[in-house]
Formats: structure tokens, sequence, C-alpha cells
């Protein structure tokens, strides 16, 4: 008996680092989205890209970057209308400098929301190593420390159910 030969199924993927370059450098220099540069006669359609996103790591790194930079473009964008910003526009160049304060901050996060993140990191910016902490052994606790243990954990207990935290279960 033979083993029959699988084969994909679907247009094979034409990603290249030349055309993932092309694809950030569109991101960074002129601030575009994704959507826009996938409208492009020539551009791989959203979805491939997409897909290359999902798994290509590299690439996803590269993207994420470059809407950190893009989010700087869109700075600029508002700043410019600002500086020529009369009092018959005022109104007009408010709404698209919020549109550009906005688009920013979800870009870049960490430097344009005013918003701030605390992020916590381990030694040398890994993650954070945690040990595991005993439980009081409740045999070697005395009947009275045991009873005040458990009046904590009730207490506890209501405390997060009245905040919601905790479903009674």
């Amino acid at each position: 008996m033979s083993k029959a030969k699988t084969t994909r199924r679907g247009r094979p993927s034409d990603y290249s680092d030349a055309l993932a370059d092309q694809i950030v450098a569109e991101i960074v220099e002129n601030g575009r989205l994704l959507v826009d540069i996938c409208a492009v006669d020539g551009m791989p359609n959203r979805a491939t890209v997409y897909r290359w996103l999902a798994d290509r790591p590299g690439f996803a790194n590269r993207v994420d970057r470059a809407r950190e930079a893009a989010a700087d473009h869109s700075v600029s964008k508002a700043r410019v209308i600002a500086e020529k910003c009369t009092s018959e526009t005022a109104n007009a160049d408010r709404v698209k400098i919020s549109h550009y304060q906005w688009e920013a901050a979800r870009m870049a996060p960490k430097k344009y929301s005013e918003r701030r993140l605390n992020e916590l990191t381990g030694r040398n910016g890994g993650p954070i190593e945690t040990t595991e902490r005993a439980s009081p052994h409740l045999a070697a606790l005395s009947p009275e420390q045991r009873d005040a243990y458990e009046a904590a954990l009730r207490q506890a207990r209501q405390i997060l159910l009245k905040a919601g935290a905790m479903t009674n279960d």
C-alpha cells in the first residue's frame, strides 16, 4: 500500500525579503497603513500579508517597529497643520490634529499615548522570576491559628464577592 502524496492547495506565498522591505518602507517613509499598501496593484492582498504577520515573527516585528516610526509621521502631519492653522481653519484643523494624535497613540502607545503603561520586567529586561510560596501547613498550626486563618480566608472571599471579582461557586 503506497502513501498518497499530499499537495498543498492554493496559491503559493509570494513572500520575499524584497517585498517585505517594500512594505516596511511604505509604512515608515510615508506613514501608510497596510490596508492602503495592499490596495496598490502588484502588492499582495491584505489576507496574505496578515498571514505573513502570523507565520513570520521576524516580519511581524519589523512591521511593529515600522508602525512605531509611522507614528512619528502622524505627529509630524499634526505639527504642520497646527503651524498653518488660522482662525478660519481652526475647527477643521482641530479635527485633523486630533485624528493624527489618536493615530500616533495607537501606533506607538509607549511614546504617544496619554495613558501610561507600566511594565514589570525581571533581571536584564527578561521575564519576572517567581518562586512558589508555600501556604501554611494547617497541621502545623494550633487550633486557634487554624481558626483565625480560615476566618481570614472567609473574610477575603466575602470582600471579593462584594467587589464582583469572584463568583459564588
